[in-house]
């Protein structure tokens, strides 16, 4: 598990490189963000790794749930703030009836994944220091869930090779 995190984080790292020279050729200033461009990085890996851990061993106690895994990843995909801005939910919400009694920004916000990716978008894209509040939430929740992951995969996988 460790290492299919490690393999995804270098490929994320060179895809980042690559993002980090074509924003350098646009005129760009990202070089002052990569301390922390690289932190966030790194507790997304993490973060990624407490899931894997969880999913990993459900995923051989339960075989069919390699499918329901698949289904909620592209929900979640969709769910997250990756392809439009969060501000569009927001925006959306305040010009609806029927939207206005959902919670949509509150229910977007607790997605730590949008954490995440507005993190990136504010010092990429945006050249501001992102808001305390998004770090401080997807760094709590990365940290419960590797020690979650951590508690599962130790708890059961003693059996894991009697299993497959």
């Amino acid at each position: 598990m460790i290492t299919t995190v490690v393999a995804g984080f270098v490929s994320y790292a060179i895809e980042m490189a690559v993002l980090g020279v074509i924003f350098a050729v646009v005129g760009v200033d990202v070089l002052k963000w990569i301390p922390l461009v690289l932190a966030v990085m790194v507790v997304l890996a993490c973060f990624s790794l407490g899931l894997g851990l969880m999913l990993s061993v459900v995923n051989v106690y339960f075989r069919d749930m390699a499918h329901f895994i698949a289904l909620f990843m592209q929900i979640w995909f969709y769910a997250t703030p990756i392809i439009y801005p969060l501000t569009l939910v927001t925006s959306i919400q305040a010009g609806s009836n029927w939207a206005s009694s959902l919670p949509l920004a509150t229910l977007f916000q607790l997605n730590p994944m949008t954490g995440f990716v507005e993190t990136l978008r504010d010092m990429l894209y945006s050249g501001q220091l992102p808001s305390w509040q998004p770090i401080l939430y997807f760094t709590v929740v990365t940290v419960v869930a590797i020690l979650l992951g951590n508690a599962v995969f130790g708890r059961l996988e003693r059996r894991l090779a009697e299993e497959l």
